[in-house]
């Protein structure tokens, strides 16, 4: 488990300091669906497409692990942050990927 412990304006502050023009994202080209405010939606309650299913917290936490690795500024961050950004900008299953990929080498479980 990895718990809540970033405010939503820590999460967007986090984001910017390793992601440059990550203000700009958007959803699925959609103009003016911003891809910032989806990704502080995953860190508080997980990825929606995911709710009451047995994978919803096994990606929340990932996605927090990812957040707070970035936030207390661990080696890679920046890497492994704009992969997770660039994953904001399709959709749910591609999040779900991306997050699992890297909160998983983070925790040393995959290459």
């Amino acid at each position: 488990e990895e718990p809540l412990r970033l405010s939503k304006e820590e999460v967007v502050a986090t984001f910017e300091r390793h992601v440059p023009g990550v203000q700009q994202l958007v959803y699925r080209q959609q103009h003016g669906v911003f891809s910032l405010k989806f990704m502080c939606g995953a860190y508080k309650e997980g990825l929606r497409a995911f709710s009451g299913t047995d994978l919803q917290n096994h990606l929340l936490w990932l996605f927090r692990l990812i957040v707070h690795h970035g936030h207390d500024n661990k080696p890679g961050a920046s890497k492994y942050l704009s992969e997770v950004a660039e994953a904001f900008t399709d959709c749910q299953a591609v999040q779900a990927r991306t997050i699992e990929r890297v909160g998983l080498q983070l925790r040393g479980l995959a290459l």
